[in-house]
């Protein structure tokens, strides 16, 4: 004779909410999360933050405070600075430290505007990552989240520039450190060269604000920031922009007079960058020098050479350089002034 036994279904949510031992904001997080990624990213496993130096730890260029360049990077590494619509006011730009923001105590972009602009302006922060970082999130929620604050009140929309344009909604900022988070679903990417985000204010407001602990992850939950040690956080800045000298005394390295009158040298950059860079490299009345056969040959300015890639950068000066063929010697800078920087920016 057969026997059949039957089961009430059990819903494990309710199973656990009647347990003695309450499951605690983390575990209310893992039963909220919808993926097995979203778990994972809760628990810790591995990188979360898409965002590179998130916690503004890096500022290769300069801490400030520096007059703003819009569209350009600024102060604090991988951290842009766009506007549009209307006419952009004035604006200053600098990293300040000590910023106790609850969570944590580290640096913060300050940005601020002292001369207000008109029109519809709006200006801010623009974050670019590759797309190869980003399209396999394509039709997936990703949560943003940041801390932000301002001396007046002024309000922040956060958007995804895609093919279909991602508004997140308007925060408005208070005097004091609050986290916001928006998740939204990431639309496609396949006409855009990379991702791009914005965190732009209302231009039209005399103000300063503050921004730090910029994460974006996989999923709908906003877990805690994620920190990564300077060291790491320089290496992944360092992909797309080298400091490999500011200031005077600095050495570049080796290098060769090819002829009487024209010298070489090379730089090995510490991380393969994103592409083969561009300098920028400070000129002037005996900028640099180069040391070789008991004696300094001063030069004026240095030029990136045809054969650089993005692994290493060609040096050269073929203009003030005046030595003997096959002399082999160092380069280094002579002035305070003196910047060299290879761009392999988005």
């Amino acid at each position: 004779m057969a026997v059949k036994f039957t089961k009430p279904e059990i819903n494990i949510r309710e199973k656990i909410a009647e347990l003695d031992k309450p499951s605690g904001i983390a575990g209310e997080s893992m039963l909220r999360a919808e993926t097995p990624q979203e778990q994972f990213n809760l628990i810790g496993a591995g990188r979360k933050n898409l965002i590179i130096n998130g916690a503004m730890q890096v500022a290769q260029r300069t801490m400030g405070p520096v007059s703003v360049v819009p569209y350009s990077y600024n102060t604090a590494d991988r951290m842009r600075f766009s506007t549009t619509s209307g006419t952009l006011g004035t604006w200053t730009q600098e990293v300040v430290e000590n910023q106790d923001v609850g969570d944590f105590i580290g640096n913060a972009l300050k940005s601020s505007c002292s001369v207000a602009g008109s029109g519809s302006n709006v200006a801010g922060l623009n974050i670019r990552l590759e797309l190869e970082d980003t399209e396999r999130y394509v039709g997936q929620k990703l949560t943003l989240s940041y801390y932000a604050k301002s001396d007046a009140a002024v309000t922040l929309t956060p958007a995804v520039i895609a093919d279909t344009d991602i508004f997140m909604g308007t925060d408005t900022l208070t005097t004091s450190y609050v986290r916001y988070t928006h998740t939204f679903t990431l639309s496609s990417l396949s006409t855009k060269t990379h991702f791009d985000m914005v965190m732009r204010v209302d231009g039209l407001v005399a103000t300063t604000h503050y921004i730090t602990g910029v994460q974006l992850e996989v999923g709908s939950v906003a877990t805690p920031f994620e920190h990564r040690s300077y060291g790491e956080e320089l290496a992944l800045c360092q992909r797309y922009f080298y400091s490999a000298a500011d200031g005077a005394s600095q050495s570049l390295g080796l290098g060769v007079n090819y002829s009487s009158t024209y010298m070489m040298g090379a730089i090995n950059f510490p991380v393969t960058m994103r592409t083969t860079p561009t300098l920028s490299a400070a000129s002037g009345a005996n900028y640099y020098e180069f040391i070789r056969n008991g004696a300094a040959d001063f030069f004026n300015s240095l030029s990136l050479g045809n054969r650089s890639t993005n692994k290493i950068g060609e040096i050269y000066n073929d203009t003030e350089i005046s030595g003997t063929v096959g002399h082999g010697g160092y380069i280094r800078t002579d002035n305070s002034a003196v910047f060299v920087h290879f761009d392999a920016e988005l």
